[in-house]
């Protein structure tokens, strides 16, 4: 074994141990297009496999892009595979078709199938990790593009390590020039993607224009590049860690879609913390930063700093909410939500099973004698507009919550009563006449309650199903 391979190989392992990369015992699933990367990756791995105490599973997905090209690309893979003596998975599938019926770009309709194969094939053959083959290159082309896109520390970082505990990328420290040398020791043949030659797709131009136009500033360009992103993934896993200890210390409650923190003394933080925490709110409630900027960041900063105790902005999939002292983010409500609407008698009863209860009504002309309760309302018959309407809540309901002079948004109720957004919609309304005079199991309307002068009263209960 030459220098030159027993250095590579020492570099290898090096990120492997650095970032946790393998156990003793794994399989792993190594993902070989038959390029230059990817062949790398699997010489690297097979003459480490004994020292490492791994097992080798080989997956090649036919992507039908370049016809005959690709094909040959798959019996290439699959004679190496062969003599290597390492079991492999090949799989066609007409991306482009994929692409045509979902309407997606080729770089992310490619990148989606073959996640999606790797995913499929990993659980198939049980492997615990599934190696890429990206480079320090490659490390270098995303910062760049992800720089002229505008990004902040976490785009910037560029291509992560380790992610999701299961793809691992080991030769992510080191250059296509290296790999080169290495292959040639080896004296292994690699195949050539000839898309990657054309400047088609913005990575391509950057690789082909963009960096050999920064080599001539600085030779070593990529390597500084691809140094920073580790830097900056560093340095971002530690403010990420913060900002979450953070939002854990001022978490209210968190539900489907919703979540709610306090933001008493947020102006205090420093604003890259302020930025980080209601991102990652966002992404809580959302599932996902689909769509959200620096500039929807901001302007929720703007909202919490802003004068008025109550206010909302509706970003890209998610509504955030500011209710006096808390924050609130819930993905937007569905057009599609379920509706019900039942006739209450009285007297009479009703069964609501979305709410799981049966509301029993009774008419009285003594003042009645009961414990106080939310699950029992008593209300003045005389303004009472039989049949009453028991519904679930709709779009600009508001009501007058018993004891307060002016009016409230039902939402805003809802919310102060700390009511899960997955539980709203169940609750029952009982209207008379267009109006709320009672949201069951919680307040009764002021206009409706019984007075002193009240003569006849509806009496209203809940029976939990």
């Amino acid at each position: 074994m030459s220098k030159k391979v027993r250095d590579f190989l020492r570099k290898v392992k090096g990120t492997i141990s650095d970032y946790g990369m393998i156990s003793a015992g794994d399989k792993v699933l190594i993902a070989v297009s038959g390029g230059p990367d990817s062949m790398a990756l699997l010489r690297s791995l097979d003459l480490l496999k004994e020292e490492l105490d791994i097992t080798l599973h080989i997956a090649h997905l036919d992507h039908r892009f370049r016809g005959e090209e690709s094909a040959e690309d798959a019996r290439f893979v699959a004679e190496t595979a062969h003599r290597l003596e390492i079991p492999i998975t090949i799989e066609e599938i007409d991306v482009p078709k994929f692409i045509e019926e979902r309407g997606l770009s080729e770089e992310e309709g490619a990148r989606r199938v073959r996640y999606e194969f790797l995913n499929r094939t990993a659980d198939a053959v049980r492997a615990s990790k599934i190696a890429l083959g990206h480079t320090a290159d490659d490390q270098a082309e995303t910062v760049l593009m992800r720089l002229i896109r505008g990004s902040g520390t976490r785009g910037l970082s560029g291509i992560p390590p380790v992610r999701s505990g299961r793809f691992i990328r080991p030769l992510i420290r080191i250059g296509r020039k290296e790999i080169e040398e290495f292959l040639l020791e080896l004296g292994q043949d690699y195949r050539i993607d000839s898309t990657n030659l054309k400047p088609i797709y913005i990575r391509n131009r950057i690789r082909l224009e963009l960096v050999p136009l920064l080599a001539r500033y600085n030779p070593n360009i990529s390597s500084v590049l691809a140094r920073t992103g580790e830097i900056l993934a560093a340095e971002d896993e530690l403010l990420s860690q913060i900002a979450d200890d953070e939002l854990t210390e001022r978490l209210s409650e968190r539900g489907q879609g919703y979540v709610r923190f306090s933001i008493v003394g947020f102006e205090g933080l420093h604003v890259a913390l302020r930025r980080r925490i209601v991102r990652r709110a966002i992404e809580m409630a959302k599932g996902n930063l689909l769509g959200i900027d620096l500039s929807h960041i901001s302007s929720v900063l703007q909202m919490i700093s802003g004068e008025k105790p109550n206010a909302e902005v509706d970003l890209p999939g998610v509504r955030v909410e500011k209710r006096y002292s808390q924050l609130v983010a819930t993905v937007h409500p569905r057009e599609d939500k379920p509706r019900y609407e039942y006739r209450l008698d009285l007297p009479g009863e009703v069964v609501i099973p979305e709410a799981g209860v049966r509301l029993i009504a009774e008419v009285r002309d003594e003042r009645p004698e009961l414990p106080v309760s939310e699950e029992i309302a008593v209300l003045d018959l005389e303004r009472l507009s039989s049949p009453l309407i028991v519904r679930n809540r709709r779009p600009g309901d508001r009501f007058r919550p018993l004891g307060m002079k002016g009016s409230k948004k039902l939402k805003d109720f809802l919310i102060e009563r700390k009511v899960p957004i997955e539980e709203r919609d169940k609750v029952p309304i009982l209207i008379s006449d267009g109006e709320i005079a009672w949201v069951v199991g919680y307040r009764v309307d002021e206009r409706f309650k019984m007075r002193d002068e009240t003569r006849r009263f509806a009496v209203i209960w809940i029976e939990r199903l």
